[in-house]
């Protein structure tokens, strides 16, 4: 596959919003650009007359003139906004014809700050030349301009605020040598190559033992020429690489003017080429020269095809002859920057695994420099300095330049740097700006340097391991040093020597420069440094006695010291480094306080607005890109607690990013330990990294003040890539995954290569991604990374996405005064353009850069054209999201996207011969769920209809382990009935929090699960994409690690699973709910063990859990007469026998049919987040019965207090009308207290009552502003109502569990569930009141409802403004993540209204209790009766101690008082009945009541049959004549189950059935019929046989 050409600068779409005033005064049109193909200055202004020329001032600056060199440079003073300066008139630019725009510029001497300056094409207001200018020196900015059709357009000089102050500060800016040319139309030549030698002799290097040099002795033009000397063979002379000079194929002219030195004897001189392979080509004929006159060399040169390198060089007829060169111009096409380094027979610097980061860490850690010099060696002042590091045993880096090696005692200082141990640099032959090297200019540079150093150290394989640019002027060379084995060696913590040579202010610019863990630069050569070399002596010899130490920067020769360890702990009382991290709202107060972690001192972020106002650190040159970091940290709250993110701002080519690296969960008031692994995406000049609150949608969310302490960023050890087998070798489909640039590099590039083959942009392919903060289009840096990664390993991509209601810019909304497009024809039409020319540029910008799609040179495959355009709820008749897009083209934007998608990729832009090689999607999540499902599959099948070219349909699958994997399987075989292909698109599966080893087992199950689902359908598929590499860069790790490898890169059970790889087996785990029971007479019986259903134990028993800080009491209810129980915590196993004895403290009370034990376990510090191995285990003699599997233990997941209330029984069911009824006075209101997200947004309060099998709600919640316009229902201000009932808290989603959202306009919308029978089940209304909005909701309980039953809840409010969730609050679960998992919801008990107090005056009279069991069989009534006294109002019956039925009598005190209880479906056993009688005096409980049922079971059954003639068709019957009725008839055959019927129950009444046989073959059957009710089963006595003999 080719390399990539990467073009600069492509048409801008832009919104217009300032353009009446970029340009103020009129603009005169002098006449076109296109007026020839030849090339030629189309403007130009050189302000020597001091005049603007053609050009005009634009804006209000005061424009004047000032002295510069020989001439005049236009002042530009007061510049307040961008376009203060000047403007060009029109000119015509030619479609297709390249212009190049330069000028000089700078900030006047003295200015404090930098500042951005480029051209600006006005209309469409495309930059070209952006660069940064200070008051160092003169920088050219330079750029090209090719229209895409023909436009006249004015151009004006743009400028950025000067750094340091606030936006409009007016400043001071010089500008000269302004200059517009024309490059020449189409393929006609151009200068490929000009070398007047007037500033320096790059890019000519010396060949063989000759050396170059610039001289002023003589020159054809101008003042200099360059002199070629030391040559010793006929091929010695001047040379530069082919490689980025020559195409192949094409045809150059080459001219040079030569001349012999003076006294030479003539002779003659000529060009070659020097080819690889090898070759020589004559590129000039000789040409007769003396040292009389200049002579002029022409020739021309054909690169051939097979031509991979080589040097074009110039020699003399003389072996010895000193010749001049001047003026050397080469024409012919130009080479595209397809550059690859000429290594063959190069010995490379000696890096190991050098990075693109320029480095500016120190090797080692604590109070640690790495000194580097530069510009030497320099006689005096570098032998002074290699006394005083000899004398101190230091070891240095010596960045060493060319041109002073070659100075007379150059080459022995420079061997005496290598002979004491020291390390070199290459800091390039001389003291050139290479910003505006090729990158095949730069090579020549750098192997011009290493061959002088070598050549002077007599070593051709002496190491030079490190590069660092003149200046810092880094332009291509950083790729060009790497591939060269060099390490980028960052210029930083400079001293500011190249301005000033004061002693004393070096000396403490040195000690600002030279920080912990840092590299710091002096200049040792480059002029007089003696004061340099002084402070050097000075600091060092400070900082030695201080205990400090110096090494080498990180990387190098030997690899070592590439581990980075950066702490801070604040306890010198400064930030340290760290600084205030501000938003548009300004920086939050950080600094550093009392009362840190384990010391005396943390910093402290307080203040903060905006939840983006944080603590920040500039890690460029310390952190690389791609390398992988451990973090630590100490954070605390001084507030409301909340999620937090440690996050990083990178920046190439003047484009900043932003991205999480890591998300923070569970940080308290009190210190809490974080940590984790991050890498750093490709970054050119400048990395931060920094703490903040959680983004929450742009709103402020959380501004707590927080404090961090003890903070450390080190390299981890290294890496191991695992030898498994790769993911995307087991599945029948192509395997992707979703990146940025750090899984291109490093690790983790060497782990995404190795599994996937097809990668997706996470972030910076959506739409905002494509424009600057401008307006401009242009390809982010991340994308160009991933697409030059994929043509590189030939890896596939996924684009992502085109159009999004989400993260596009707001101007593609609006008009020219930044207002709201209009939904009418003209706002449509200006929406319209702007969706084609959006699509058409990303298009042109990837063919022009990677080739036409479908060809070999580009990897794009796919697009998803149109993302998460269908609604949430049903509210809407056509099922979309109403989103900007929807609002001003209605559903017909989903249409043109794919028509100008298809325009774009799949015509203009597609390689010739291909069919549609692009192929596009409608992507969505949640279409595992059926009524979202619904609507997705509609609109696609209208667009079909249509004759949309959608070709595919993605489905998300961002799940979670409460989802049944058989969703996804139904999601996919329901679009299997279009005509489309499907793709996973962003597959994800979190396992909730706390992750455990168990949750990370069931995670691999269901990664299993999908792809063996995927596998099967792998014929609908076009590709699976998971949605991350490893956990901590995941999108949704807050709600636990949702993907397959950890942060280590190491493969959990989840890529097992989803390889179809064996698995190990899974571990039991549960929720404990916070609390403690007292071991009292009440502890076995207590309401906490009614709030939770019970765990099973096997067959023994069952449990229940509460913790605190130092006890987990135990519930343990045993079946039996068992001996004892074991309680394992940890490795610790404590006993508790039945009589009371064993480890730890106990009650226990005997129940019917067995018994039960409170225990206190005793715990060490117990927190909510922690988990805890156990076991529970009950001991019957040798037979031990355990919760988890036998020789392992489950986990506990400790969570926070379970949340609890009690609704009453109506009075009068409510009627949901949305109005505030007497009868919710009955209800005792909670509030949704807690802060889930955002911070002090809107709360509500909720009453809750119940009637028959109905449970109400009643929400008012206090909100001022409402707001309902935001695009998902979630994001409007709501309600949400979570409903378990039966109160299973399984954690997974059953299909009778319900969230239910309704919006503050009543549009309900539900979470995961059959939608329609969800509906079916609820009623809802709502209002408005003065404080905010009422809902009232009315949901069917499904038969689980009543008095006395317990059912899972949670309520939650929605807050919203301006169209974005502000924030969440609960009642009841503080994660979040209520909408996956029902296992931190709250719980609602229904009892009986309290009723108004009666007539009685004490506490009631003990109940009298008596039954009428009999029979024996199990159904019986306990009878409560007083017979004169005190009456009750409530009467409670208790089985074995437990509460089962509570009803509410009639106080006629002092009458007699009778109540009945029906008890049915008991098992055999003894059952012992309490009733406590209550009234508001008090309460009293009856004695015990003892009913035993022995007929519980059904009545023996009679087996008969009616085979009288023997002919093998005949029925057997069943009669059971009296007892107990069963519900089940099972016939046996032979032993063997035949048939099953279902019977009804008709008291003790009999019963029959019969079953019919035909066609039966010779032979004897006997036949066995057992019954069965829920109490047990019986058994026919007799097994009747009936023989078949003919």
């Amino acid at each position: 596959m080719s390399r990539t050409r990467h073009r600069r600068v492509l048409e801008t779409i832009g919104f217009g919003a300032v353009a009446a005033a970029l340009v103020a005064a009129p603009l005169v049109a002098v006449g076109s650009a296109a007026g020839a193909a030849e090339p030629g200055v189309v403007l130009g202004v050189d302000f020597d007359d001091e005049t603007t020329g053609d050009w005009t001032r634009s804006g209000e600056p005061v424009l004047g003139y000032v002295d510069a060199g020989d001439g005049k440079a236009l002042e530009v003073a007061d510049r307040t906004t961008d376009y203060d300066g000047i403007s060009s008139p029109e000119v015509a630019y030619e479609a297709g014809v390249a212009y190049s725009f330069t000028m000089r510029a700078r900030l006047p001497e003295g200015t404090e700050g930098t500042a951005g300056i480029r051209f600006v094409v006005a209309t469409d207001y495309t930059w070209v030349g952006s660069t940064t200018i200070s008051d160092d020196a003169w920088t050219t900015v330079s750029g090209t301009y090719t229209p895409a059709e023909d436009v006249t357009r004015a151009v004006y000089l743009g400028t950025g605020d000067l750094s340091g102050t606030e936006a409009g500060t007016p400043y001071t800016y010089l500008v000269d040598d302004i200059e517009i040319t024309r490059e020449g139309a189409g393929s006609e030549p151009e200068v490929v190559l000009s070398s007047d030698f007037e500033a320096e002799v790059a890019p000519w290097v010396g060949r063989g033992a000759a050396t170059v040099a610039r001289t002023t002795d003589d020159a054809h033009a101008g003042d200099a020429s360059m002199l070629v000397s030391g040559r010793t063979a006929g091929w010695h002379g001047a040379a530069t690489p082919i490689a980025s000079l020559f195409a192949a194929g094409a045809t150059y002219d080459i001219s040079a003017w030569v001349k012999l030195a003076p006294g030479e004897e003539a002779t003659t001189v000529k060009a070659t080429v020097a080819e690889t392979p090898e070759a020589y080509t004559q590129a000039a004929p000789a040409v007769d020269v003396t040292d009389q006159e200049w002579v002029e060399l022409t020739g021309t040169y054909t690169r051939g095809a097979a031509v991979t390198g080589g040097d074009l060089y110039l020699e003399a007829g003389g072996e010895t002859t000193i010749f001049l060169v001047d003026d050397v111009v080469i024409t012919g096409q130009a080479v595209t920057d397809d550059w690859e380094p000429d290594l063959e027979g190069f010995v490379p610097g000696g890096a190991v695994d050098p990075t693109s980061t320029p480095v500016g860490a120190a090797r080692g850690t604590g109070d640690v420099a790495a000194l580097t010099f530069d510009d030497g060696p320099n006689g005096a002042d570098t032998t002074e300095l290699l006394d005083f590091l000899a004398e101190k045993d230091i070891d240095a880096t010596f960045c060493v330049i060319g041109s002073q090696v070659t100075a007379p005692g150059g080459a022995d200082v420079l061997r005496r740097i290598v002979s004491e141990g020291h390390t070199l640099c290459n800091h390039s032959t001389g003291w050139a700006d290479m910003a505006g090297y090729t990158k095949a200019q730069v090579e020549a540079d750098l192997k011009a340097n290493l061959q002088i150093i070598r050549d002077a150290l007599g070593d051709p394989e002496a190491k030079v391991p490190y590069f660092r640019a003149p200046n810092g002027s880094w332009g291509q060379t950083i790729p060009v040093a790497v591939a060269l084995g060099m390490q980028p060696l960052a210029v930083s913590n400079t001293i500011n020597d190249w301005a000033t040579q004061d002693e004393a202010e070096l000396t403490a610019n040195l000690r600002t420069a030279m920080q912990p863990g840092r590299i710091v630069l002096v200049h040792d050569g480059g002029g007089d440094r003696a004061a340099s070399i002084a402070a050097t002596r000075t600091v060092v010899t400070e900082r030695l006695a201080d205990g400090w130490t110096f090494t080498l920067p990180q990387g190098g020769a030997d690899g070592s010291g590439s581990g980075v360890e950066l702490a801070f702990d604040f306890e010198d009382g400064t930030l340290q480094g760290w600084t205030p991290r501000a938003t548009e709202d300004g920086a939050a107060t950080v600094a550093v306080v009392e009362g840190g972690h384990d010391s005396a001192q943390a910093a402290q972020v307080s203040d903060r607005v905006h939840q983006g106002q944080g603590i920040q650190y500039d890690v460029t040159g310390l952190l690389a890109a791609g390398s992988t970091y451990e973090f630590e940290a100490w954070l605390r709250f001084d507030g409301t607690p909340g999620d937090m993110t440690l996050s990083a701002r990178t920046e190439t080519g003047g484009t900043s990013t932003y991205g999480n690296l890591l998300a923070i969960t569970g940080v308290t008031q009190e210190w809490t330990r974080v940590s984790g692994k991050f890498s750093l995406p490709a970054y050119e000049t400048a990395a931060e990294v920094y703490f903040e609150t959680a983004w929450d949608s742009g709103n402020p969310g959380n501004t707590s003040t927080f404090l961090v302490d003890d903070i450390v960023f080190r390299t981890p050890p290294p890496a191991t890539i695992e030898d498994i087998t790769p993911l995307k070798d087991t599945v029948p489909f192509p395997m992707g995954v979703a990146i940025d640039s750090r899984e291109t590099q490093g690790d983790p590039g060497t782990l995404t290569q190795r599994h996937f083959n097809q990668i997706s942009a996470e972030n910076h392919m959506k739409p905002e991604a494509w424009y600057d903060a401008e307006g401009g289009f242009r390809i982010h840096p991340e994308a160009t990374a991933l697409m030059d990664s994929a043509a590189a390993n030939d890896m596939r991509v996924y684009g992502h996405v085109l159009v999004w209601h989400s993260q596009t810019p707001a101007w593609f909304f609006q008009d020219d005064a930044g207002q709201p497009l209009t939904a009418d024809a003209a706002g449509q039409a200006v929406l319209r353009e702007r969706l084609r020319t959006h699509i058409f540029d990303i298009a042109g910008n990837l063919a022009d850069t990677y080739g036409a799609f479908g060809s070999d040179t580009n990897p794009l495959v796919a697009w998803d054209v149109v993302n998460e355009v269908v609604s949430d709820g049903a509210e809407n008749p056509d099922g979309l999201r109403r989103s900007e897009w929807f609002r001003i083209l209605g559903e017909n934007f989903i249409d043109l996207a794919f028509q100008y998608a298809d325009e774009a990729f799949n015509e203009e832009y597609a390689a010739p011969g291909t069919d549609r090689p692009v192929t596009l999607f409608i992507n969505d999540y949640n279409t595992e769920q059926s009524g979202k499902q619904d609507r997705y599959f509609a609109l696609v099948e209208r667009l079909l209809a249509r004759g949309v070219p959608v070709d595919g349909v993605g489905h998300q699958f961002h799940v979670s382990l409460s989802l049944p994997v058989s969703a996804l399987e139904a999601a996919i075989e329901r679009f299997e009935a279009l005509d489309v292909v499907q793709a996973v698109t962003e597959l994800d599966v979190a396992t909730g929090l706390p992750v455990t080893e168990a949750k990370l087992i069931d995670q691999g199950y269901f990664y299993r699960d999908a792809f063996d689902i995927f596998r099967s359908h792998a014929d609908s598929l076009f590709s699976v994409t998971v949605w991350g590499l490893n956990d901590g860069r995941s999108w949704v790790n807050d709600n636990g690690a949702p993907l397959l490898f950890n942060d280590d890169l190491q493969a959990k059970p989840a890529y097992y699973g989803a390889a179809g790889q064996d698995l190990p087996d899974r571990i039991r785990t549960a929720t404990v709910f916070g609390g403690q029971v007292a071991l009292d007479a009440d502890a076995t019986s207590a309401v906490e063990w009614q709030q939770l259903r019970l765990l099973d134990i096997g067959e023994a028993g069952a449990f229940q859990l509460r913790w605190t800080a130092d006890t987990l009491t135990v519930l343990a209810d045993v079946d039996g007469d068992a001996d004892a129980l074991e309680v394992q915590v940890g490795d610790t196993t404590s006993t508790y026998a039945r009589d009371g004895s064993g480890d730890v403290d106990g009650v226990d009370a005997d129940r019917t049919g067995g018994w039960r034990a409170v225990v206190h376990v005793p715990l060490d510090g117990a927190t909510v987040g922690s988990t805890l191995s156990f076991d529970l285990r009950v001991v019957d003699g040798d037979e031990v019965t355990g919760w988890a599997t036998a020789g392992a233990t489950g986990t506990l997941s400790l969570v926070e207090e379970l949340s609890f209330h009690e609704a009453p029984q109506a009075s009068t069911a409510p009627v949901v009308d949305g109005e505030l009824d007497g009868v919710w006075a009955d209800a005792e209101p909670v509030t949704s207290a807690k802060q889930v997200s955002g911070t002090g947004t809107a709360v509500g309060e909720f009453r809750t009552l119940w009637a028959d099998d109905t449970l109400y709600v009643l929400a008012e919640v206090t909100d001022p502003d409402i707001d309902v316009t935001g695009s998902d229902p979630w994001i409007q201000d709501s309600v949400e109502i979570y409903v378990d009932a039966g109160n299973y808290k399984n954690g997974t989603y059953r299909p009778e569990d319900m969230q239910i959202r309704v919006s503050a306009e009543n549009v309900v919308s539900f979470g995961t569930g059959d939608e329609a029978a969800q509906q079916a089940r609820v009623r809802t209304a709502t209002s408005r009141t003065d404080e905010g909005y009422l809902v009232e909701l009315a949901v069917d309980l499904l038969d689980a409802g009543g008095l006395d039953t317990f059912h899972g809840v949670d309520y939650q409010v929605n807050d919203a403004s301006a169209g974005a969730r502000l924030g969440i609050t609960n009642w009841a679960d503080p994660t979040g993540a209520g909408y996956q998992s029902n296992a931190r919801w709250g719980v609602v008990r229904l009892v009986a209204a309290e009723p108004a107090p009666g007539p009685a005056t004490g506490v009631p009279a003990k109940p009298l209790l008596s039954h009428d069991n009999w029979d024996g069989d199990g159904s019986f009534t306990v009878t409560s009766t007083v017979w004169w006294g005190q009456n009750a109002h409530t009467l409670t019956l208790l089985e074995n101690g437990a509460p089962i039925a509570t009803q509410r009598v009639v106080d006629a005190t002092p009458k007699a008082q009778t109540a009945t209880f029906e008890v049915t479906g008991k098992a055999n056993g003894s059952y012992s009945y309490e009733v406590v009688a209550t009234n508001q005096h008090g309460a009293t409980t009856s004695r015990a009541l003892v009913v035993r049922v022995v007929a519980a079971s059904p009545g023996i059954p009679v087996v008969v049959h009616d085979n009288w003639d023997g002919n093998g068709s005949y029925t057997v019957s069943m009669h059971m004549w009296w007892g107990t009725n069963a519900d089940t008839y099972r016939l046996y055959e032979n032993g063997v189950l035949v048939d099953t019927q279902t019977l009804t129950p008709n008291g003790r009444n009999p019963q029959h059935a019969g079953t019919r046989f035909t066609g039966k073959a010779k032979g004897t059957y006997t036949y066995t019929v057992e019954l069965s009710n829920a109490a047990g089963t019986t058994r026919s006595l007799l097994s009747i046989p009936v023989v078949v003999w003919r």
